[in-house]
């Protein structure tokens, strides 16, 4: 079923899927972001067996979206190679930052390619 946030936010999430081999539901929720705290999504573990839950908030534009769908999936990809902080402050580690990138520059080259709707 398609999300609320658009094609081309559902493309993306199966292509991440498939780039990351990470298992993980995505929702678009209303009411999520903070605009003062530029917070714009959450990621949980709901079990090993089902993977992660990840929501972002559906009130915002498509770049803003991405961005916090990529910053999740970083913290995700983090967490699998170098185990869970359980201090919020310091998730945003050495490890994270080099899995942020690479997702960056991963969607970089996918969106040259992309050619559906927007």
């Amino acid at each position: 079923m398609p999300s609320a946030a658009g094609p081309k936010f559902d493309r993306l999430v199966t292509w991440l899927r498939r780039e990351t081999g990470l298992k993980f539901k995505v929702r678009t929720v209303v009411g999520l972001g903070d605009p003062e705290f530029k917070y714009w999504g959450t990621g949980d573990q709901i079990s090993a067996k089902e993977g992660w839950l990840i929501k972002i908030e559906r009130n915002t534009t498509y770049p803003i979206q991405l961005d916090a769908l990529l910053h999740e999936v970083a913290h995700i990809k983090d967490i699998a190679k170098n185990g869970y902080l359980k201090d919020v402050d310091s998730q945003h580690t050495d490890g994270f930052g080099v899995e942020y990138a690479a997702l960056l520059r991963a969607h970089a080259r996918w969106e040259k390619t992309y050619d559906g709707p927007e």
